[in-house]
C-alpha cells in the first residue's frame, strides 16, 4: 500500500524555537537489559551536559548485530502471589480491562497452578505480553506511552493470582529498546540480559 498522507511533528531550523538536536554517544551495554528497554533520558542528559533533552529517535552507528531504538513505556502489572504454585485456577476468570476497553473476560483453561500456566494465557491475549519474571507474573501492554492502560477489575481467579485492581497506565517516558536482527527485543520475556559485552555508536535526535 502506498503512503497516503504524513503528519510533520518538528522541523528543524524553522525559528519556531523548537528544533531538534543530534548528540552522538557511545556505550557499553546494559549488565542487566530489562525486558522492553532501559531508561535513557536522565543519562542521556548527564552524558551531553544538558538537562533539557529528550530523545525521540536514534540513528545507529556500529552496534553490532543490535539495532537501538526509542519507546515510550507500556502500562505493566504484576501478580502479588505470596507462593508460587498456588492451587489449580482451571475455569476460573479474571477481568480485565485493556486500553480502556469494555471489560473482557479470560477464562484459564487447562492446569493452572505455576507463573509459566497464567502467563501463557495471558500472553494469548491481543494487545498484551506476559512472562514468568522469576518471581511474579509481569504484564505488560503492547501499546506504549500515556493511551496504554491496563486493569484487572476481578474474577474468581484473582483471589489467588492478587494483580492489584488499580489501573495501570502506560507513559512517555522514554526507553532506550535493542533489537536484535531478527526485531525482536533482545531482552523479550527476560527479567533481565547481559548486554555488557556490546559497545554501542548511535546519535539521538532530542527534542
Amino acid at each position: 500500500m502506498a503512503i497516503v498522507t504524513m503528519a510533520q511533528t518538528n522541523e528543524a531550523g524553522d525559528g519556531s524555537g523548537v528544533s531538534l538536536k543530534a548528540r552522538t554517544v557511545r556505550w557499553t551495554g546494559d549488565a542487566a537489559y530489562p525486558d522492553g528497554g532501559s531508561a535513557i533520558t536522565t543519562i542521556l542528559r548527564t552524558t551531553c551536559e544538558d538537562g533539557g533533552v529528550t530523545p525521540v529517535a536514534v540513528v545507529p552507528g556500529d552496534c553490532g548485530v543490535y539495532r537501538p531504538i526509542i519507546t515510550e513505556t507500556p502500562a505493566t502489572l504484576l501478580t502479588q502471589v505470596v507462593a508460587w504454585p498456588v492451587a489449580d485456577q482451571d475455569t476460573n476468570t479474571i477481568l480485565y480491562k485493556l486500553n480502556g476497553a469494555a471489560v473482557a473476560t479470560l477464562t484459564l483453561a487447562g492446569a493452572h497452578t505455576a507463573r509459566a500456566h497464567l502467563a501463557a494465557s495471558i500472553d494469548a491475549i491481543a494487545g498484551l505480553q506476559a512472562y514468568d519474571d522469576g518471581v511474579q507474573v509481569t504484564v505488560k501492554t503492547d501499546l506504549k506511552g500515556p493511551n496504554a492502560s491496563f486493569q484487572v477489575t476481578g474474577g474468581t481467579a484473582n483471589a489467588v493470582y492478587l494483580f492489584s485492581t488499580t489501573a495501570v497506565v502506560g507513559s512517555t517516558a522514554k526507553l532506550l529498546k535493542v533489537m536484535t536482527e531478527a526485531n525482536v527485543d533482545v531482552g523479550h520475556d527476560a527479567p533481565s540480559t547481559n548486554l555488557s559485552a556490546t559497545e554501542f555508536n548511535a546519535t539521538f535526535l532530542c527534542e
